[in-house]
């Protein structure tokens, strides 16, 4: 436990791994992750430049990981991914839940994609580039 992080709303076991910054909304953005011998799931937390203390971007869930932030420098939104992890034996495993985007505004939260909206390829498909430099065929 770190005392100055949790002064900030970083809850205990969690420390940060990335640092962002919207400028539309004044947003400082942390992606937190594990810092102690037990594994927690990576989350998303914000506080306006102006505060203090940091919140969730959405409900923790236990072994849920919100991870791999992005955000947009010209509207107040941020992209995460999210996994359901399983403990195995010796480590954990995650499936792949959706990408979502975070209104920072409203507080909206939206999946844009999962598995089962991702359309794959036909089998035998080839792309190609519009130089012919190279060429990929999807099997």
């Amino acid at each position: 436990m770190i005392p100055e992080w949790t002064a900030v709303g970083i809850p205990d076991g969690y420390g940060p791994c990335k640092l962002l910054y919207n400028p539309p909304s004044g947003m400082v953005i942390v992606e937190l992750r594990s810092t102690g011998e037990e594994f927690l799931p990576n989350q998303i937390y914000l506080r306006h430049k102006d505060e203090h203390t940091y919140r969730p971007v959405r409900d923790l869930q236990p072994m849920v990981s919100s991870e791999s932030v992005a955000t947009s420098l010209d509207s107040p939104r941020l992209f995460y991914i999210s996994n359901k992890l399983v403990r195995r034996e010796q480590h954990h495993a995650g499936e792949w839940d959706g990408l979502y985007q975070f209104d920072i505004q409203t507080g909206a939260t939206v999946r844009l994609a999962c598995q089962s909206s991702l359309l794959l390829p036909r089998v035998g498909l080839t792309i190609s580039c519009p130089r012919p430099v190279m060429r990929a065929i999807c099997i």
